[in-house]
C-alpha cells in the first residue's frame, strides 16, 4: 500500500489516493469549497 509521504509513491498513485480530478486546464485538483450562492459578478 502506497503513503503520502513514501518517494516511492507514483503520481498516479498519490492522484488516487487524493481523490484528484482531471482540471479543464491542465493539471489536477480537488474542489474543497463552494459558494452557498451567488457573487455580485456572477451573471444575471
Amino acid at each position: 500500500m502506497s503513503r503520502l509521504d513514501d518517494p516511492a509513491t507514483s503520481a498516479d498513485e498519490l492522484i488516487g489516493l487524493l481523490g484528484l480530478e482531471p482540471n479543464p486546464e491542465g493539471g489536477w485538483y480537488r474542489q474543497t469549497w463552494a459558494s452557498p450562492g451567488r457573487t455580485a459578478g456572477s451573471g444575471p
